[in-house]
């Protein structure tokens, strides 16, 4: 049986930069129950993304906000630099948006859509600053039982 699972972003005291671009495809199916493989449709690799996994559509489509003022359709950005560091330190980021900076000193959690593990299981994402990893974090949540599976945070900011 599939779990799915959903990714939350927590934030307490700073939110730096999200970019959060989750892929968890696998690259072929058991589609008649025969044992053998064939490549996946788009429908069937849909559900190991979360939607808008990486912001890409420019808002918040696929993503709830939960509780708090620390995540809006404000925070989601194209900017390629950090204005907060005069403009000079990239975001690094994949396509043309990303979730940024907003309200830092604010409280919230965000949701994605949910997502199965597929694949080698392996999960793929960036996450900018938030310092304090015991504040700012994403974790891996079982959309069932909501027990958070796998927290990370960036202890290298």
């Amino acid at each position: 049986m599939k779990k799915l699972f959903y990714i939350t972003a927590l934030v307490l005291l700073a939110l730096f930069c999200l970019g959060c671009a989750v892929s968890c495809a696998t690259d072929t199916v058991n589609t008649d129950g025969s044992g053998g493989k064939e490549k996946p449709t788009e429908e069937q690799k849909a559900v190991y993304n979360v939607i808008n996994g990486d912001f890409e559509t420019g808002d918040l489509t696929g993503w709830s906000v939960i509780s708090g003022k620390a995540f809006s359709p404000a925070g989601v950005t194209d900017d390629v630099y950090d204005t907060v560091f005069n403009g000079v330190v990239s975001y690094n980021k994949d396509g043309d948006y990303l979730y940024g900076r907003y309200k830092e000193s604010a409280v919230g959690k965000m949701l994605s859509s949910s997502f199965t593990v597929g694949g080698s299981g392996f999960m793929t994402f960036k996450l900018g600053g938030g310092k304090n990893v015991g504040l700012t974090y994403i974790s891996v949540v079982d959309a069932e039982t909501e027990a958070e599976l796998y927290r990370f945070g960036n202890t290298l900011f």
